[in-house]
């Protein structure tokens, strides 16, 4: 039986007042961990603008009183359409005024949305196949292309897609998931290396393992014996990367269990 494990990390670069005047994006922001990117980015002091398809979810969620005291502007957005790129540029001029510094790519399905379980490749159907990655790789491609020529015109940013661990371990009957992640990876280092010197930097974060979300479901249970981690122990490191501390690091694929050894120049 899965067990669930507190979030007992050190708040390391979150505390209050730290992203004071940054404003950030967060997508697939209605729950699990777009909900503790959120959370963790407003009590560091930054503006917020929360995407997702449910408006009605992300109303509810900006009335927390985490964001009592940030700008928060909520943007109903299926982040795989392609008309997307221009729906968020109109949302953005006429919500905020101003682009966003700080991007987190979220939003994204599980291997548990698709028609049936997938026990192999067998399985994979050409729609869910393409659905997953319209979802997981074109969604960060459209909301990249969409901001980091306004990054680069100012000369600093933060880009942060949230990946897992499925991107780089073969485990029978993750596909597509596990490839779309793949593909989300590489996209990412190209980016990586295409902005350096621009003072834009991007980055991976995975939560090291099975975390509490409802990307699990009957389909797709959690692995028997994992140690399932909250959502909260994404925030720490994702509020990290956007600050000065992290001006080095880009191109980096970031453990949310153990980046404090990397934070501090170690390997755990």
């Amino acid at each position: 039986m899965a067990t669930v494990e507190a979030n007992r990390e050190p708040v390391r670069d979150a505390r209050p007042g730290v992203l004071t005047g940054h404003l950030a994006l967060v997508t697939g922001a209605a729950g699990g961990i777009g909900q503790a990117l959120a959370e963790a980015y407003a009590n560091a002091g930054a503006n917020l603008i929360l995407l997702g398809r449910d408006l009605t979810k992300l109303r509810a969620m900006a009335r927390r009183p985490v964001f009592a005291k940030r700008r928060v502007t909520t943007v109903a957005l299926d982040v795989s359409a392609v008309h997307s790129v221009e729906v968020l540029r109109s949302a953005l001029r006429s919500a905020d005024d101003r682009y966003p510094d700080i991007l987190i790519n979220n939003a994204g399905i599980g291997q548990g949305a698709g028609p049936r379980p997938v026990r192999s490749v067998l399985d994979v159907t050409p729609e869910f196949w393409d659905r997953m990655f319209d979802t997981d790789v074109r969604g960060p491609l459209l909301l990249m292309q969409a901001l980091i020529p306004e990054m680069v015109r100012a000369g600093t940013g933060s880009i942060l897609n949230i990946t897992s661990r499925l991107a780089y371990r073969s485990v029978p009957g993750t596909a597509p998931y596990g490839p779309a992640k793949a593909a989300m990876d590489q996209l990412t280092r190209v980016v990586a290396k295409e902005l350096e010197h621009t003072g834009v930097r991007a980055n991976l974060l995975h939560p090291g393992g099975p975390i509490r979300t409802g990307i699990f479901s009957e389909a797709w249970p959690v692995p028997a014996g994992s140690v399932v981690a909250d959502p909260a122990i994404m925030g720490p490191p994702a509020v990290w990367l956007a600050t000065p501390a992290a001006a080095g690091v880009s191109g980096k694929t970031i453990d949310a269990r153990t980046w404090q050894h990397f934070a501090d120049g170690r390997r755990p």
